[in-house]
Order: structure tokens, then C-alpha cells, then sequence
């Protein structure tokens, strides 16, 4: 389990860096026959290391047990013209350097409720990494049509730069209504561009 983990990162390194390495091994297979069979630009790796407030644990950790095998996969699946989106719910800002330089290429879900913010990511890091999502999960749950408007055209904006594509800033739930959704959906075909 996680505490377990967390735990055995101070306790038992050589536990955990053999747990990683056999685990990214088998990312890699799965990685690279989904990529192959189904001829795909791009591959996802999720991997929640933080949560509204930081890091689970400190960068460093995530640097000495963490970054290694995430740049192993990187350097796989680019070998087969594949891009590379990390997701990660939660506060990550502290690791964005360390996923530029294991060769991740957009970063997703940017949660809005853990104060990221896709304008000033885009302002440190935008020709490094592109971004996905950042649209409010509370405003669409909530929010008046008015101030889903606001909402979507501050990110309508910030895409017009390019490097963003617009999405919420975490899972759909069943708090959002439908209608609320569909708006958003309708707002972005209706106002944006390709």
C-alpha cells in the first residue's frame, strides 16, 4: 500500500528501487505494444504524486525513486515517435523541472483547487511543456452559465497562444451537472479553433 511505500523509501531503498525498476519494465512492454498496434502519437503515464497542498513526498525523493524510471519510459516511447503526457493530480509545480528533463511533453490535469494555474505555468515553462486542462471543476460544478462563460474564455486565451489544450482540471463527477458539461463542451467547438 502507499503508507507502506512512503515508508520503505527512508526504510528500505533497495526495496523500492527494485519494485521500480520490475514495474517500469513492464510499463515499457505495455507501452511500446499499445503504441505499435494501434499506431499511437502519444501515450499517457498517470502517476499521482501529489495532492492539493504538494508532494506526497519531498522532490528529492521523487528524483531518487521516481525520475529515473519515468525518463526510461520517455526515452522508449519517443524512440517510437510517441509523445509523452504525465498526469498527476494535485500541486506537482516542484517536479515540473525534473519531468522536462525525463522528456515528459504536456502535463495534465493542472488542478485548479491546488493552485495551479495554466498562464503562469505557460509563462515558466511553456516552451518547454504543454499543458492540459485547468478549467475549474467548482465553477462547473456550481458555477452560473456566466461564470463558466469567464472561466472558458480566460482559457480560450491562453490557448490562442498554443501549447494548452483546454480541459477540466479534474475527473468529470457525477457533482457536475450534465447541462453544465455540455456547455463547457459546446463553449469550446463554438469559440475556439483547431
Amino acid at each position: 500500500g502507499m503508507n507502506n511505500l512512503l515508508i520503505d523509501m527512508k526504510l528500505d531503498s533497495g526495496f523500492v528501487h527494485a519494485l521500480a525498476a520490475r514495474v517500469t519494465g513492464y510499463m515499457i512492454e505495455v507501452g511500446i505494444t499499445q503504441i505499435e498496434k494501434y499506431n499511437l502519437p502519444g501515450i499517457w503515464i498517470a502517476d499521482d504524486v501529489s495532492y492539493e497542498k504538494g508532494m506526497f513526498f519531498s522532490p528529492e525523493l521523487y528524483y531518487e525513486f521516481i525520475f529515473p524510471f519515468l525518463q526510461k519510459m520517455c526515452v522508449q516511447f519517443k524512440k517510437l515517435g510517441a509523445k509523452v503526457v504525465y498526469h498527476s493530480d494535485g500541486d506537482c509545480r516542484s517536479i515540473i523541472p525534473m519531468l522536462i528533463e525525463a522528456g515528459v511533453d504536456a502535463l495534465q490535469p493542472l488542478e485548479a483547487r491546488a493552485g495551479l494555474d495554466v498562464q503562469e505555468l505557460k509563462e515558466k515553462y511553456g516552451d518547454k511543456l504543454a499543458f492540459i486542462g485547468n478549467v475549474d471543476i467548482k465553477i462547473l460544478t456550481k458555477g452560473l452559465k456566466k461564470k463558466i462563460c469567464s472561466e472558458l474564455k480566460r482559457k480560450l486565451d491562453i490557448a490562442k497562444e498554443g501549447g494548452y489544450i483546454i480541459g477540466s482540471s479534474h475527473s468529470i463527477g457525477i457533482d457536475v451537472p450534465l447541462e453544465h458539461y455540455l456547455f463547457m463542451v459546446n463553449f469550446i467547438h463554438e469559440n475556439g479553433t483547431l
